[in-house]
This record gives C-alpha cells, sequence and structure tokens, in this order.
C-alpha cells in the first residue's frame, strides 16, 4: 500500500462522522503511527514545496484565536461534540469544527497551517457537564437547540489545538506569497513567499499530537 494511498483511507476514515468519528479517536493513532512512522521527520526549513513530508513544531498564533466553546480554552482549532443516548444508543447532537491559519515552528523555519480541511488526531478531551450554571457551555448548548436541562444526560467531547503545543504536521506544503512580509511598492518580482499546509486531494493534511510521531 502506497503511502498516498494510507493518507487518502485516513481521511475516508475521519469524513464519515457520528459512529466513525469515535473508531477514528479510538484506533487512528496507533494506525497513523503503524501506517507513518516509516517516514522520515523533515525539518520545517528544508520542506520542499509539493513534496509529503512529516514535520514537528510549536503552535504560534497569527493575528486571530479562538475560543474553545466547551472548556473556554484559547486554541487555534477546535472540535466539539456532544451525544446524548437515546434508546440505549448514543445520537450526535451537535458537532462542531472551528478554526484558523496558524503558524508551526521549529528551530529551522516555519510554516503556515490551516487545519480546515485537516485529519485532526489529538486527545480527545472528555467533559461531564456541570449541573449547576456554567455561561460558557450553555450558550453553546442554546445555539445549537440543546437544552441545558438534560446536561446530565450528554456525553461532550473536545479536541483542540493549543498554542504553545507541539504538533506533527504529515502533507504537502505549497509555495504563495506571505502577505505578511513587506514587499517593495510597485515591485511585482522576487515576493517574499511562505510555505502553507492546507491539505489536498493527493495530499490529504494529517495534524497529530501523538509524541510518537514526532
Amino acid at each position: 500500500m502506497s503511502l498516498e494511498t494510507v493518507i487518502f483511507e485516513a481521511g475516508l476514515v475521519a469524513a464519515s462522522g457520528g459512529y466513525i468519528f469515535i473508531y477514528w479517536y479510538r484506533s487512528s493513532r496507533q494506525w497513523i503511527r503503524r501506517k507513518l512512522s516509516k517516514l522520515p521527520r523533515t525539518p520545517i526549513g528544508s520542506v520542499v514545496e509539493g513534496q509529503l513530508a512529516r514535520i514537528v513544531g510549536t503552535v504560534k498564533p497569527l493575528e486571530h484565536t479562538v475560543v474553545a466553546p466547551v472548556s473556554g480554552e484559547t486554541c487555534v482549532y477546535y472540535h466539539a461534540v456532544v451525544d446524548r443516548k437515546i434508546k440505549g444508543e448514543w445520537q450526535r447532537l451537535i458537532d462542531q469544527v472551528h478554526g484558523i491559519p496558524f503558524i508551526l515552528e521549529d528551530d529551522s523555519g516555519h510554516v503556515y497551517i490551516d487545519a480546515k480541511r485537516a485529519q485532526l488526531t489529538t486527545q480527545h478531551l472528555r467533559f461531564y457537564p456541570a449541573i449547576h450554571p456554567d455561561p460558557l457551555f450553555d450558550r453553546f448548548l442554546i445555539a445549537h437547540g440543546v437544552s441545558v436541562m438534560i446536561k446530565e444526560h450528554l456525553r461532550v467531547h473536545e479536541m483542540r489545538i493549543d498554542i504553545g503545543a507541539t504538533f506533527t504536521v504529515l502533507g504537502a506544503g505549497v509555495a504563495d506569497i506571505d502577505p505578511r512580509a513587506a514587499h517593495p511598492e510597485n515591485y511585482r518580482e522576487h515576493k517574499a513567499t511562505r510555505l502553507s499546509f492546507a491539505g489536498a486531494k493527493k495530499y490529504p493534511l494529517v495534524i497529530s499530537d501523538d509524541p510518537t510521531l514526532r
């Protein structure tokens, strides 16, 4: 099985949703580690455009951050899900993903990451909703049409890409113009470029905090 096929199948697993989302969390960390651990780690400063690479770095924010709706933690990406057991089966009530581009940096350089289409395998944090009022979480439930009166019957999980955390990114970078770099006025040549990872059909983006992939 080719490496491209492995990553493509990972994308299919993550995209299926529902029950597969739970399977993705429980098994994909081991599956990805087994299939991709042979890919050598590349220093960020040595990444070649268009080539599959495994890079490891520290998450740095760009201009903005987001607030995770369950924990209230400041981050650059979150995936929050809420389930309720109905007739003996867990049913998904809320499945919300939100993220913004961020920087991944090591001693050799940095790249830009857009995790919108990424397959994220990170700590799947379980939360037990408090019976007493929780303004942040209560607003999250109400915004999705879920009554706060049933909080004790809910199962809540949240995954995040936290600022300052170490993450591994698997994918291929594409060079584009760096809007943050200074460019000479009316000078179109030799503009500063950046390497961006956003995921593509050939090389879907995989982001993980699994230390065995570092």
